[in-house]
């Protein structure tokens, strides 16, 4: 009789906390979704691009025709955000953005593209692209960015950046060196900037491809 209460209270137990597990779960993923909803909202406003994982070829980043979205019925009636990862955001030219803006997008965890060139962010931007863990091209030519938020950025987390557009922006020999402490960069555009031809061969010795 004890044996058999115990083995109630136990399976009770593990019940509560299966759906304590499935209720996190849950409310974790809605809010995932609602920062999607939010960042392709942005993207919209300011008239940029943005793009789920089926939408694009994931190495070139042109249209892909041919994809289709995971759980294609549910998507329809529910939202694209409920069942796929946004990978891609492009707000290059968007003059207006600023950093508020970038702070709503940033939100969207799944991010791996984000180009923010040529828009009127500062530094403060770079605090909230920090948390974008699987961001691998980061686009900020022409901004209003400095070599030391750009340092603090790379120095920072795990992430998996290969690309990067640099265009027009304070930087040197020496945030080269800096970059290439931290990170394995593969592609780096750094026309009108102070990177010496030195800094060049630097990148060059490491596999980098330097547009200049």
């Amino acid at each position: 009789m004890i044996n058999r209460r115990k083995s109630g209270v136990i399976s009770t137990s593990v019940m509560l906390m299966l759906v304590a597990v499935v209720a996190c779960s849950m409310t974790l993923w809605a809010r995932s979704a609602r920062e999607t909803r939010k960042a392709i909202g942005i993207v919209k406003q300011f008239g940029g691009r943005s793009d789920f994982y089926f939408e694009v070829d994931p190495l070139t980043m042109e249209p892909n025709a041919q994809g289709k979205p995971r759980f294609a019925r549910l998507s329809r009636i529910f939202g694209l955000e409920w069942f796929n990862s946004l990978i891609n955001v492009d707000l290059a030219d968007c003059e207006k953005l600023s950093d508020s803006e970038v702070a709503l997008v940033s939100r969207c965890n799944t991010i791996q593209y984000l180009n923010l060139s040529d828009t009127s962010i500062t530094d403060r931007s770079l605090q909230y692209v920090a948390s974008l863990r699987r961001l691998k091209f980061l686009g900020l030519c022409n901004t209003k960015v400095s070599k030391q938020a750009l340092e603090q950025l790379l120095s920072r987390g795990s992430y998996e950046l290969k690309g990067l557009t640099l265009d027009g922006l304070p930087i040197d020999d020496s945030f080269v060196d800096r970059l290439l402490e931290n990170r394995d960069i593969k592609y780096i555009a750094i026309s009108g900037t102070d990177v010496s031809e030195l800094g060049v061969q630097k990148l060059n010795s490491r596999n980098c491809f330097v547009d200049q």
